[in-house]
């Protein structure tokens, strides 16, 4: 029994044992699957990582640890179970012993379970850790590859820098700082640094300063500048900069086979009267306007005298060429293909203009100017043999200064009609308040009470503009036009919508202004445009005037403005007269039919017919009037803040929904007929340029006269005079800011900048939207198209003769202003000739008062009446008495 005993238990010990060992596998089997899964896990760990992968990796390897030292004790209690003695006690004992180790063994197998859990729940995390980690740092890397190629792009401008350092510098340290000759004086280089910084607008004072300040940052440390050029050397560079921009402007029309019109006006600045002359020609880039000289003298300021100084300014713009060529030779004795670039004088001459047209404004004087200046061409282009068929020199006139005088005769009528229907309204206004129809006049008062612009004391336009954000923040504010800078006479329309659709804003504003003021002086001007501002009268003529502008104004100023590019269209300088014959059939149809002024469809489709011909003029009105966008909050970027401005002015003023503009229907069709009126009066008026392009009265250029061929010649040719007066502006700019400048320096720098012959196209180096434009086949400007050594002898002969032309100037500005005097001598003459005439005729009265002729008292005067013979005698009687009075 004993045995059977002993063998039971050893079975039983068998099937523990050997369970003990299936349960050991399952435990390793799994074990070795946690371990495949955790390294699979820790082999995407990366730096970030490390260290807790680490602390894993020595957890797991921990747990290995004890579930070997598990095996091995069950190979003990196998050990000890197979030796088991017979002694049934021993063995029950041991077989109790194992049980309670086998039981403590699945307790920590469960434990170890519930770790591996853990431990995998903890590698979930860490993955999704490091997934972050590793985005990082691939925002990271892109980070450092912009830098590194910013960097890159840095190195290769500090290498250039390097080679300037290693070899242009040296030419900088003794070429362009050093003094050379005796007296020592600055070489072409440094002469050329100031006047392409003078050209730049830089101040004369400041071109030193500003050059020693590029040359420390951008070479710290290098002893590159030894001497600074003196601030009167810098001013004698403004003759230099003259001297040379009307030498580059000689060779570019110089060069050039045909002229294609020639350009002229005049003006006057600091009681000196000049004239310019650009001339437009044919270039291999396009078409070029030159202005050739900017400040012409004439000793008389009569036609025949301007017309003289303008050949003189031709022969002496010649001579520079002449100069520049003498220069050269002496300088590159044996280089002929120098010479062979720079024309000579005889090249600059006007029988180049033999096909050509002249433009000036629509003065008398210019008018006349332009005459001769056809009659002296003709007598050039014969002294050079050609004949009467080669010579067709074409008048023209600027199609913008006819379009000013249409509008200061329709200004001047609508002032006059509103004047005449409003006298007795107007004088019950008392007079310090200034209030009258002068419609410019009501937009230089509100320029100056609610402009941002003007520079008015008593004005009050922050103020305004506050007040505008404030309680009207979703309501588009027109702009004011320039109503105090100028007397512009298309003025007159051009400022109305902003008046009238601003309107309502201006009530409310300066009802609270007059408010605020009381009756101190500060409020006059609010209470004139008060007063004017509730007037219908005034919001009847912004009304008309308003429509004016985007119906006529604007089409006719465009089409004036880009003639030179339409010829792909067909439409040139003559087919200007087609614009005009459709406004004189339109005013004709308005005077007839009032209503027709109110109609949009027709006030909008007048030139219909030129823009279903020249699509881009149909496209400037499509964007104008459908695209064009305005902000209602100042740099705003969003959407909701943007109207489409000249739509709602259209609606405005065709379809009005404000009650002020409803009640002007019957005066806006009063003051149309007024205006058509106007319009046509000037059209067919024969004293004035504008008649000879009317075809109703057949006028010499209009389309109904000129022949097919004369039509043609006109194409590709300007319709205005912009260039000339913008010349002016710019020289009137100058004068402005720099206070003393010379007028013919003023006139060079006006030159460079029209021209562009020392621009170095700055914008190829300017990043635009943040990206990097490149613009390396830009055309650079004339002087750097030169070759070197033709640049160093302009800038040579430049300096040569800047005495010269300085000196030139001065006699013309004194033989004209010896002219000034000798004609006030003349007039005072006169008068002093009058005045000894009248002082005898006085005295003779004084003589017949105190004789007897002279009635002294009633009772004489009465017996002396009386007494005269006949109604004639007594009525001569009473007048000589009156005049002795």
């Amino acid at each position: 029994r004993l045995h059977d005993v002993s063998l039971h238990n050893e079975s039983v010990a068998t099937e523990s044992i050997q369970q003990q060992k299936q349960l050991q596998r399952q435990h390793e089997e799994a074990l070795a699957n946690e371990k495949l899964k955790a390294t699979a896990a820790i082999s995407q760990v990366r730096k970030q990582g490390a260290a807790k992968v680490v602390k894993l990796s020595s957890t797991v390897k921990t747990q290995e640890e004890l579930a070997v030292g598990y095996l091995k004790l069950a190979e003990d209690v196998a050990e000890e179970c197979a030796g088991i003695s017979k002694d049934n006690r021993v063995k029950t004992a041991q077989l109790k012993d194992l049980k309670s180790v086998a039981a403590k063994r699945l307790l920590k197998n469960k434990d170890a379970k519930n770790t591996i859990e853990d431990l995998r729940d903890e590698l979930e995390a860490t993955r999704d850790e490091m997934f972050e980690y590793v985005e990082e740092a691939w925002d990271l890397i892109r980070d450092l590859r912009q830098d590194l190629e910013r960097k890159n792009e840095e190195m290769e401008e500090f290498q250039l820098m390097a080679e300037l350092a290693g070899e242009d510098l040296h030419a900088l340290r003794y070429n362009k700082v050093e003094k050379l000759g005796k007296p020592k004086t600055w070489s072409p280089i440094v002469t050329q640094l100031v006047v392409e910084l003078l050209a730049n607008g830089t101040p004369p004072s400041a071109v030193s300063a500003n050059v020693l300040s590029v040359c420390k940052l951008l070479f710290p440390g290098a002893p590159i500048v030894r001497e600074l050029p003196s601030i009167r050397f810098v001013r004698s560079c403004r003759t230099v900069l003259l001297h040379l921009a009307k030498t580059l402007a000689a060779y570019e029309i110089a060069r050039t086979d045909v002229y294609e019109q020639l350009f002229t006006d005049g003006t006057t600045r600091r009681q000196t009267e000049f004239q310019n002359v650009v001339v437009g020609v044919l270039t291999p880039a396009g078409y070029r306007r030159v202005a050739l000289d900017g400040c012409i003298l004439s000793e008389e300021h009569n036609a025949e005298s301007v017309t003289a100084s303008i050949l003189v300014a031709f022969q002496r713009s010649g001579k520079l060429l002449d100069f520049w060529r003498t220069v050269t030779e002496e300088k590159y004795p044996d280089r002929n293909d120098l010479l062979e670039l720079i024309p000579p004088s005889s090249e600059l001459t006007l029988a180049k203009l033999a096909k050509g047209f002249t433009m000036t404004d629509t003065c008398n004087t210019a008018r006349r100017i332009q005459t001769l200046l056809h009659e002296e061409i003709k007598k050039i282009c014969k002294e050079k043999g050609m004949n009467e068929n080669e010579i067709e020199t074409h008048k023209s006139f600027c199609w913008q200064h006819l379009r000013n005088v249409w509008f200061g005769a329709v200004e001047l009528a609508l002032n006059n009609t509103l004047l005449n229907q409003l006298e007795e309204s107007m004088s019950a206004i008392p007079a310090i308040y200034r209030v009258n129809m002068d419609i410019v006049n009501l937009y230089r008062a509100a320029e100056k009470m609610v402009g941002g612009t003007a520079n008015y004391a008593k004005g009050d336009g922050k103020n305004f503009v506050y007040f505008k954000n404030k309680y009207h923040p979703t309501t588009y504010l027109y702009p004011l036009v320039r109503a105090c800078g100028g007397t512009r006479q298309d003025l007159c329309v051009e400022g109305a919508p902003s008046i009238l659709m601003n309107l309502p804003m201006y009530l409310q504003f300066l009802h609270w202004r007059m408010d605020a003021c009381g009756t101190s002086g500060d409020g006059i001007l609010a209470t004139n445009l008060y007063l004017n501002f509730k007037s219908s009268e005034v919001i009847a003529q912004l009304r008309v005037l308003s429509i004016l502008h985007i119906a006529i104004c604007m089409p006719v100023r465009w089409l004036a403005g880009k003639t030179e590019s339409l010829s792909h269209y067909d439409f040139g300088y003559y087919d200007m007269g087609k614009s005009l014959d459709i406004m004189e059939s339109a005013f004709m149809e308005i005077i007839e039919d009032p209503s027709k002024f109110l109609d949009e469809d027709y006030m909008m489709g007048l030139f219909s017919e030129i823009s279903d011909k020249v699509d881009p003029f149909k496209a400037y009105l499509e964007y104008m009037f459908e695209e064009k966008i305005g902000n209602v909050v100042e740099n705003t970027k969003s959407d909701d803040d943007k109207v489409l401005p000249y739509d709602q002015l259209r609606a405005a003023v065709f379809y009005p929904d404000r009650d002020d503009i409803r009640r002007t229907d019957a005066l806006c069709r009063e003051l149309a007929v007024t205006a058509a009126s106007a319009f046509l009066i000037e059209f067919r008026d024969e004293s004035k340029a504008t008649a000879q392009y009317l075809s109703s009265i057949g006028g010499e250029n209009s389309l109904a006269v000129i022949s097919e061929s004369k039509r043609k010649a006109g194409l590709g040719k300007e319709s205005s005079n912009s260039t000339s007066e913008s010349l002016h502006g710019t020289v009137t700019h100058l004068m402005k800011v720099s206070g003393t400048i010379r007028l013919d320096h003023a006139a060079g720098d006006g030159m460079l900048q029209t021209n562009g012959h020392v621009d170095r196209n700055v914008s190829q180096y300017i990043k635009k939207n943040r990206k990097k434009t490149s613009n390396e086949n830009e055309t650079p400007s004339l002087f750097f198209q030169l070759p070197e050594e033709l640049r160093i002898t302009a800038m040579i002969a430049a300096k040569r003769g800047a005495p010269a032309l300085r000196k030139e100037h001065n006699v013309a500005l004194k033989l004209q202003k010896e002219a000034d005097l000798r004609r006030k001598r003349i007039e005072h003459e006169k008068n002093l000739e009058n005045a000894k005439e009248e002082y005898i005729k006085a005295w003779d009265l004084i003589d017949i008062y105190h004789s007897e002729r002279g009635w002294k008292k009633l009772s004489q005067a009465r017996r002396v009446y009386n007494n005269l013979p006949g109604e004639p005698a007594r009525l001569k009687a009473v007048k000589e008495q009156i005049t002795i009075r």
